[in-house]
C-alpha cells in the first residue's frame, strides 16, 4: 500500500498502522539484510525450513524504477538461479545462460509474435538462448554453434542467428566499455 499519501492514504485495511509487518525486519535496515536476519531467525527455529523474500510491509513499488531495481535486484538473481536449477540447468555459466535466454527469449517472444505470428516460442527460446550465451561467454562462434548442434538447426537459421549473435557481442561490448568508463 502507499503510504507517503502521493498515490492514496491509509495503507492496507488489512493491516496495523505500522503495515502487515509487525513481526518482520528492522524498516531501517536493507531488504537483504532483513531477509538475512530473518532468514537466520526462522533457520533457528525449523532448521529444515524453506523461506522466499516476500515484500510486505513499506515495499510499495509504484516509485522511481532506481528504486525498484535496487529493492528486488538482490532477490532477482536467487529467483533466477532457482528457476534455472528447477528447469534442469546446474553446473558453472555454460547452462545456466543457455537456460535464463531461452527463458528471456520466450518472455520477449510472446509480444512479438503478436506482430509476427509466424514466429514460434520455440524460435524465440532458441535465439534467446544463443544470443544470451554468446554474450555471457563472450565466445559468439561457440554459441552459434553449439546452438545449431544441440537444436540439430538447418541452414535457414544461420542467417538471423548469426545477425543475433553480432548484435548481441557488440552490445556486451558496448555496454563493458560504458561500464569502464565509469569507473
Amino acid at each position: 500500500p502507499n503510504r507517503d499519501g502521493l498515490k492514496g492514504y491509509g495503507g492496507c485495511i488489512f493491516c496495523s498502522a505500522s503495515g502487515s509487518g509487525d513481526y518482520a525486519g528492522d524498516v531501517n535496515d536493507s531488504l537483504k539484510k532483513q531477509f538475512e536476519k530473518i532468514s537466520a531467525m526462522m533457520q533457528a527455529k525449523w532448521p529444515n525450513c524453506g523461506y522466499i523474500a516476500y515484500f510486505q510491509a513499506n515495499t510499495n513499488t509504484y516509485g522511481p524504477l532506481e528504486k525498484i531495481k535496487k529493492m528486488i535486484d538482490p532477490f532477482l538473481i536467487v529467483f533466477i538461479t532457482l528457476f534455472t536449477i528447477k528447469c534442469g540447468g546446474y553446473g558453472g555459466t555454460l547452462t545456466p545462460s543457455i537456460a535464463a535466454g531461452a527463458v528471456i527469449g520466450v518472455f520477449l517472444g510472446i509480444p512479438y509474435m503478436h506482430f509476427f505470428p509466424v514466429v514460434t516460442l520455440t524460435q524465440c527460446a532458441v535465439i534467446g538462448a544463443s544470443l544470451f550465451l554468446a554474450a555471457s561467454q563472450q565466445a559468439p562462434l561457440m554459441a552459434l554453434f553449439m546452438l545449431f548442434e544441440v537444436c540439430h538447426l538447418n541452414f535457414t537459421a544461420f542467417l538471423p542467428l548469426g545477425i543475433g549473435v553480432a548484435i548481441s557481442i557488440g552490445v556486451s561490448k558496448w555496454l563493458q566499455e560504458a561500464k569502464a568508463s565509469t569507473k
